[in-house]
């Protein structure tokens, strides 16, 4: 395990703050103290973790009241996180979380102890953790990224544990996100009453302190300049852009966000000053996004939505446009049948199948794989997924020995990896999310299951390779297809609007493609004289299929872990 220091400033600062050691009767002693520290402040800024931990360790042995102490704890915390000591690490850390240490040792020690508790799938431990270094004084950006750490561990909370929370912290900041949880639990299980009184804890809670550029319920992009004679068209059109930018979810509601706005910036290059975005915030909500999009098409008079982003809300709010009558497109939504809603109901078209067909062939044809196993959360799309990979590898003259379903939800993984095992397959095809893999690889590390590992374009996660890269050394999987051309236009169109590129991923490229499509279908349908949805239907049935793009086109190309990073293993084109 490799992780990249998120404590450098704050570890810096404490160094440089240190006041020289008073003078001491053995000024022999006095030397050795000051050169040990300097060489642990040396191995630290060479990054030799090894040396950091040995140095530290005899530094705290020999000079126990010291007042570098604190400073040596979190060199010795790191580095021992970073080797994956993790007991070790959580035992040098524990004595700097206490409430009376100064907060500049105790906030950058809980959020280490964050990461270790979160390693370890301790994700109640974890939340605590990190809800206490909110608690100490924070900047505005340590704020926000400690928002985002806490999002991401959200998910993995029951709600019992988010019960627990509530009570414990009910007035640190940064307890709405575990508020957001609650409520989703409540409902899902229709208690009203509940949904009420969370509600109101959620109103209390923002008041803690603000969260920036949070969207309650409606922003505008604005339309472009109207400059004479840049305007193509006629009349303002209103596309609804709905996606998550509260809660939980924020981050790939933000990043859809961006790249709709880089598709924006895009079109007035073009001259189109004719249309505008109203930006509405589902909360990662079924029941928000069903109530935003009634409102936005009667109130703001949206003609055709974009987005959604998570299934269960794009599905409610789909249901709602398609009641009345106004297209919506999901172009990132990942559920499947989300078209079969209604004639005004678009998605788009994805590689999934063709990954799941490809694979098959490189298991079997390619690494001679005959007997293999199937591991997935138990939900409609993974059923759908195993058997069009059980007929694929059956095609190719090889079985599937076991289909294994976990529950969602599951963080043990013992009993489905003893049936795994006793069906003796040749290797092991998980169709699980980045956020299941997490704790899946460990565990089939830690119970000793060596097979060949196969995974869905899912495992080209950045994350995913840093969390639990020594787990998936070996295993092969495809590259996101999906994103290779998409990627390719976004990049060009950030490029020629001087739009900064941070990170590029599927939501980010989702949002551009899904707004530059709507866009596209609006100034077709004034030339053709097409209604949206007439106009719509024809640009989808033109799309070229990613299947196609298999078998006579680029190919799709699979990347292999070695060493904790990515390789090229090999590009599949089965027309060549």
């Amino acid at each position: 395990m490799r992780i990249k220091s998120i404590f450098a400033i704050t570890l810096v600062t404490l160094s440089c703050a240190v006041s020289p050691p008073a003078l001491q009767t053995d000024q022999s002693a006095e030397a050795g103290d000051e050169a040990l520290l300097t060489g642990i402040r040396s191995a630290v800024s060479e990054g030799d973790h090894k040396e950091t931990r040995k140095r530290g360790m005899l530094y705290l042995e020999r000079y126990p009241d010291a007042k570098e102490v604190p400073e040596v704890r979190l060199y010795v915390g790191e580095a021992e996180l970073n080797l994956g000591y993790l007991t070790d690490a959580r035992a040098v850390l524990v004595p700097l979380s206490e409430p009376g240490v100064p907060s500049s040792s105790r906030r950058p020690a809980l959020k280490l102890l964050f990461l270790i508790d979160r390693e370890k799938g301790r994700y109640a431990d974890a939340a605590a953790h990190l809800l206490d270094a909110i608690g100490a004084e924070m900047d505005d950006s340590e704020y926000r990224e400690s928002r985002n750490l806490l999002s991401g561990i959200s998910g993995f909370l029951s709600s019992e544990q988010m019960d627990k929370l509530r009570l414990d912290y009910s007035s640190t900041p940064g307890i709405d996100i575990i508020l957001e949880g609650s409520l989703t639990y409540a409902l899902a299980g229709s208690d009203t009453a509940r949904v009420a009184e969370l509600r109101r804890h959620l109103e209390a809670a923002d008041s803690l302190r603000a969260v920036p550029d949070r969207v309650i319920a409606r922003r505008t992009v604005p339309s472009f300049d109207r400059a004479p004679g840049a305007a193509k068209g006629g009349e303002i059109r209103s596309i609804g852009f709905i996606c998550p930018l509260s809660g939980r979810f924020a981050p790939l509601g933000e990043a859809f966000l961006a790249g709709a706005s880089t598709a924006l910036a895009e079109a007035r290059l073009h001259g189109i000053s004719n249309v505008e975005l109203i930006v509405g915030d589902t909360k990662g909500s079924a029941l928000e996004a069903r109530e935003l999009t009634e409102r936005m098409i009667k109130e703001e008079g949206v003609s055709s939505f974009v987005g959604g982003v998570l299934s269960a809300p794009t599905i409610a709010a789909a249901q709602a446009a398609q009641f009345n009558k106004v297209v919506l497109y999901s172009p990132v939504a990942s559920e499947s049948g989300i078209d079969k809603i209604g004639d005004h109901i678009f998605q788009a078209q994805t590689s999934s199948d063709a990954e799941l067909i490809a694979l098959a062939r490189v298991a079997c044809v390619m690494m001679g794989k005959k007997r293999i196993a199937f591991l997935s959360a138990d939900n409609h799309s993974a059923r759908i997924s195993e058997v069009l990979f059980r007929e694929s590898v059956e095609l190719l003259g090889g079985s599937i020995v076991i289909s294994d379903f976990y529950d969602q939800g599951n963080t043990d993984f013992k009993i489905n990896i003893e049936r795994i095992r006793n069906a003796d397959p040749e290797a092991l095809f998980i169709a699980s999310n980045a956020e299941d893999l997490v704790l899946i690889l460990p565990q089939l590390s830690f119970y000793e299951f060596g097979v060949q590992l196969l995974g869905t374009s899912a495992w080209n996660s950045p994350n995913l390779l840093r969390m639990a890269g020594r787990d998936m050394e070996g295993a092969v999987f495809p590259a996101v297809v999906d994103l290779r051309d998409d990627e390719a236009l976004y990049r060009s169109a950030a490029a020629l609007t001087d739009q900064q590129v941070n990170e590029v991923n599927r939501f980010v490229i989702g949002g551009y493609i899904g707004v530059r499509r709507m866009l596209d279908i609006i100034a077709g349908s004034r030339e053709s004289g097409n209604t949206i949805r007439e106009e719509m239907t024809r640009s989808l049935e033109n799309t070229r299929h990613k299947y196609i793009e298999l078998v006579s086109g680029k190919g799709i190309p699979f990347y292999s872990v070695k060493n904790e990073k990515f390789v090229d293993y090999t590009t599949l084109t089965l027309g060549h």
